[in-house]
């Protein structure tokens, strides 16, 4: 039975008895195994290299691991790592003689290129594992390696994996196929396969939460009418300051190799 349950519910039954824990972080790790092995079957070594760096997985890869559902996991995973470590994760990558791996490619993101500015990232590495599939290693602007997660412009890439814990900005959103578009820029090419992405798997995307009636029948309603009702009191707003961690969002942490303690705080909407 717990194969088949969501992450909040899988998470909640760990708490229930001392069996049911012990499957439960059996199946969590089975499946951030799983998420590596799809790109590298040395995923032991990766992992490690990620959390001695403390990089995170981010992208559709990381989405894959929050629903639980592997066909969404892409060709191509995104790891995220900050500037202090971002050149000493690429050489452990190419230097380690388990993982036969070759540095394919490096994209500096200068100032000048608005991508770089929205997508909060300096440089990207691309490393081919050998089975058809690569891994970006996305090194950020800033000493936080989440900040390019969370400015991707949709809420349903709010989500990362690392060997210790993972994270879901809006799970009331993201576990129910849902996602807020802060900005859909059909013209640019990069989001515009994101959406295709995330529409192939079932998402509804719309820019506001109140476009679905049971969020917005829990919030008072607009004082103009030409005005959407907020919903920043049930975390739902896609432009009020987030953290993870906080009332809206989904984080769970865990021991080294294995997923052993969590933590999730969540509003009435999102149980």
């Amino acid at each position: 039975m717990a194969d088949l349950c969501d992450i909040p519910t899988l998470l909640a039954m760990r708490a229930s008895c001392t069996t049911l824990n012990s499957h439960a972080s059996a199946i969590l790790n089975s499946e951030k195994i799983a998420l590596m092995e799809h790109y590298h079957e040395q995923q032991e070594v990766i992992w490690r290299h990620l959390d001695s760096a403390r990089a995170v997985v981010g992208g559709l890869a990381a989405l894959s691991f929050v629903l639980r559902e592997p066909r969404v996991l892409p060709e191509a995973m995104d790891v995220y790592v900050t500037p202090l470590q971002g050149e000493h994760l690429e050489q452990w990558l190419e230097e380690d003689e388990e993982l036969h791996m070759n540095l394919s490619t490096t994209v500096v993101w200068t100032t000048a290129n608005p991508e770089a500015g929205r997508r909060h990232i300096t440089r990207t590495t691309t490393f081919p594992t050998g089975n058809g599939r690569f891994i970006h290693i996305h090194t950020a602007t800033s000493h936080s390696a989440l900040e390019p997660i969370v400015s991707t412009g949709v809420t349903a890439l709010m989500n990362w994996v690392s060997a210790r814990a993972f994270g879901c900005a809006y799970p009331a959103l993201t576990l129910n196929r849902r996602a807020l578009a802060c900005r859909r820029d059909d013209s640019n090419r990069g989001l515009h396969a994101v959406y295709d992405a995330l529409e192939n798997n079932g998402f509804e995307i719309e820019q506001t939460a109140s476009a679905w009636s049971e969020w917005e029948l829990q919030v008072p309603p607009a004082t103009y009418h030409l005005h959407r009702p907020c919903m920043r009191t049930l975390y739902l707003c896609a432009w009020q300051g987030r953290y993870f961690g906080d009332g809206g969002s989904l984080r769970f942490v865990g021991a080294r190799g294995m997923y052993a303690e969590w933590r999730t705080m969540q509003t009435t909407a999102t149980e």
